[in-house]
């Protein structure tokens, strides 16, 4: 009876002591915060200025209106190749005519129909150099004014002019590899051609800098359009890195290991927007928010 007595007493003492196991365990993940964890991966981090700007041409030239009248015709189009000398347009000057038969009462013949002639060819806008039309601001019947841009040249390079900020203008140099994008979508890529001095900016009165770039392949845009450019400062790629909002403000990460988070420092080599470059094993686990030493931390699931 005794021996009966004392297996009960035994199996009622280990049923005691698993159960409170049971009840310990369950405290302790219940003690437990959710949190989501992020690994070191493999990727890129790339520090980049971003601007923005218009594209233009090399050697932009104007062509002007000499004399005031109304613009007779119109000889060229955008995109057409001229040669230096080669007419543009005719403008028909008023009392042109006139003027040189007034011209013709008090100087000889011949002289006054070279004055005619030179009125006439006056009249006519002309390239200044061998370029490509890229603008014709004027159409037939309009009128112009002396000194006018009726049309707008250049060489057949395409260029990039960006306004820098006295910040960004520090960081820019020639060289430097840029994207260069419209709407969001990649149109090519670019380096910097030339950083001009500061100055102050009429509209805001803010020092900026003229940046020009030099496009690795024409750009599918038109003249004047404008554009995106992340010029490109510093890169690493295929290196250790953690999304950026794994680093607490004090420069600290919390480092997960068997469910335990300890605080460490960071040691960020370098970030940027998206993902900050650690030197730490692939695979090493890092709990996202704010903890304290020793926290037993639970994955957060989808």
């Amino acid at each position: 009876m005794r021996r009966r007595l004392g297996m009960v007493c035994m199996l009622l003492a280990t049923a005691a002591l698993a159960a409170g196991i049971a009840v310990s365990g369950m405290g302790a993940d219940a003690a437990a915060v959710q949190a989501r964890l992020v690994q070191v991966t493999r990727g890129d981090v790339v520090v980049t200025a971003a601007l923005t700007g218009r594209i233009a041409y090399a050697q932009e030239t104007p062509a002007m209106a000499v004399y005031p009248g109304l613009v007779a015709e119109v000889y060229v189009e955008p995109g057409q190749r001229v040669a230096a000398g080669q007419a543009l347009l005719r403008v028909d000057i008023p009392g042109a005519q006139q003027a040189a038969a007034a011209f013709a009462a008090h100087a000889p013949a011949g002289e006054a129909a070279q004055h005619l002639q030179t009125l006439l060819q006056s009249a006519i806008v002309r390239a200044p150099q061998d370029a490509v039309v890229r603008q014709v601001l004027v159409q037939e019947n309009a009128m112009v004014g002396m000194g006018d841009v009726v049309a707008v040249l250049s060489g057949s390079e395409q260029v990039i002019v960006c306004a820098a900020s006295q910040k960004d203008a520090g960081r820019l140099e020639r060289g430097q590899s840029a994207v260069i994008m419209a709407d969001g979508e990649v149109l090519g890529h670019a380096a910097v051609e030339g950083v001009g001095a500061l100055s102050a900016d009429p509209a805001t009165g803010r020092l900026v800098c003229e940046v020009t770039l030099t496009p690795a392949e024409p750009l599918p845009v038109p003249q004047g359009a404008a554009v995106e450019v992340d010029v490109i400062l510093e890169e690493r790629r295929d290196v250790p890195v953690l999304p950026v909002e794994a680093v607490t403000p004090r420069g600290t990460l919390w480092w997960v290991h068997d469910g335990i988070c300890t605080e460490i420092r960071a040691e960020i080599v370098l970030s940027d927007e998206m993902y900050a470059m650690v030197p730490l094993a692939e695979g090493t686990a890092v709990a996202i928010g704010e903890f304290t030493e020793g926290q037993r931390i639970r994955e957060e699931r989808p």
